[in-house]
């Protein structure tokens, strides 16, 4: 979902949102008949209400993520990869600006204004910096039709996490049954 909105950022949101809510209702019909298997971004939610964990950051983008293009050259995130404004580094002559990254430290939920005040924020930490850049141009600043997409989906995310938990259905097994071995 995160790629495709990087990688489009004039997608209409409402035709994506529709998409989503098709998948869920066909994971929900799934996951009731203990038919168990991840579809992400929505069993990722079901698992952080269902272990009751915030999500501060969505990304580590510039902090626990580098990503390097074809020529070596170094950038904070994948999704980030050939904008030349955020190239910190190459692997060709063995530089990485470290100064470059200290921009990514705060990026995420309890830092950026829009989202301090969002009731969805420990849900969605903030979102993808990738996403951010590719529709405002920054990836400090969240796209307000990106964001109330987001809260909708969300939404319902909680919603059917209550449905299905009701129903007896065993996150836990989604997560598990997808091991190492797998």
């Amino acid at each position: 979902l995160d790629g495709a909105y990087a990688s489009h950022p004039d997608l209409d949101t409402k035709r994506v949102l529709e998409s989503l809510y098709q998948s869920a209702v066909y994971y929900a019909e799934r996951l009731l008949k203990h038919h168990y298997f991840r579809v992400d971004p929505l069993a990722s939610v079901f698992w952080r209400v269902y272990m009751g964990q915030p999500q501060r950051r969505y990304d580590g983008a510039g902090v626990h993520e580098l990503a390097i293009d074809e020529s070596g050259d170094i950038y904070p995130s994948k999704g980030l990869i050939g904008v030349s404004d955020y190239r910190v580094g190459s692997l060709s002559d063995g530089t990485i600006d470290e100064s470059a990254l200290v921009a990514f430290n705060d990026v995420g939920a309890l830092t950026t204004p829009p989202c301090m005040r969002c009731w969805v924020r420990y849900l969605c930490g903030g979102g993808p910096v990738a996403v951010h850049h590719a529709r405002t141009g920054s990836f400090r600043r969240p796209d307000e039709t990106w964001c109330e997409a987001q809260r909708s989906w969300m939404a319902a995310a909680v919603s059917a996490f209550q449905a299905l938990s009701s129903a007896g259905v065993h996150f836990e097994r989604v997560y598990k049954t997808l091991g190492k071995k797998e």
